[in-house]
């Protein structure tokens, strides 16, 4: 006898304060690295009817909102919703690659949160941006396969319920992390993630900022959640990701410019960490 089919009876909830919305996602999501010449302009925050989340994978750019500028680099990551002024521009040298999500959250009755909800964060940086940047990658798939909105939404809210948690986990509440080493080593990540050629070692940075190995190990570890030997290698390989995409450059070529010295490493390290070889995963780009 056939088994019957399991359905799961799940909804996209995202809970705020103790209120429960249900997530909607918009139909402009996706992925896109911005032209050299590109900026917002003054007043594209006007047409904006309903939240957006955007999550910068590459590039640095700047966001002015509530008066204040914030820095953009990979791991940045912003929930602007209707009514607010945001503007934002880049570094022509180093163009910002975002993900972008338009969605709406509705109440028990199905009406729009509009501008009812004022975002619990505002501002947020992923601490995993290797795995925010895939499970992104994987809610714009499934939004595109028949049958994939609805796991779509609810891996969106999952997401960014968790982005949310993390964010509101304040460097000085980190166990045993001082405010302003937490502030260091956040400062560091970002260096890292723009340039991990620049790294050779860990000792060498530990030394650089004044820090112990081990200490520097153990503080790094607790703001970043991995050792900064994994973080450095991941941030390389998503380098390497960037060049394999945007440009024409061979494989030992982009190993050499993202930090490796060893090209048979760093494709053993490529396929673990992506699924497929480096050549592969660029055959499979310009097939898509």
């Amino acid at each position: 006898m056939e088994p019957s089919p399991i359905l799961l009876h799940m909804s996209a909830i995202f809970e705020d304060g103790g209120r429960a919305w249900t997530l909607r996602l918009g139909e402009l999501c996706g992925r896109v690295r911005f032209a050299p010449a590109w900026s917002s302009g003054t007043d594209w925050w006007r047409t904006l009817k309903d939240f957006d989340l955007w999550f910068v994978w590459s590039g640095q750019g700047k966001m002015e909102l509530g008066g204040e500028t914030i820095p953009l680099s990979a791991g940045s990551c912003v929930w602007m919703r209707p009514g607010r002024r945001y503007v934002t521009t880049h570094d022509p040298a180093h163009p910002l690659g975002v993900n972008f999500f338009h969605f709406d959250l509705l109440d028990s009755q199905g009406r729009s949160a509009g501008r009812r909800l004022i975002p619990p964060v505002e501002r947020m940086h992923g601490r995993h941006v290797t795995f925010t940047e895939g499970t992104m990658q994987r809610i714009l798939a499934l939004r595109d396969e028949p049958d994939g909105r609805a796991s779509a939404e609810r891996l969106f809210a999952a997401l960014l319920a968790e982005l949310v948690r993390e964010a509101l986990k304040q460097p000085g509440s980190l166990a045993g992390v001082r405010p302003e080493h937490a502030e260091r080593i956040q400062g560091i990540m970002t260096a890292m993630r723009a340039a991990p050629s620049q790294f050779s070692s860990v000792a060498a940075l530990a030394k650089q900022h004044g820090f112990s190995v081990s200490h520097f190990s153990r503080v790094f570890e607790a703001v970043a959640g991995v050792r900064p030997q994994q973080f450095l290698i991941a941030a390389r390989i998503d380098h390497a990701r960037e060049l394999l995409a945007l440009t024409p450059a061979s494989v030992g070529s982009i190993a050499h410019t993202a930090g490796f010295s060893d090209i048979y490493y760093f494709s053993r390290l490529f396929r673990q960490r992506v699924g497929v070889s480096p050549s592969v995963f660029r055959r499979n780009l310009a097939q898509s």
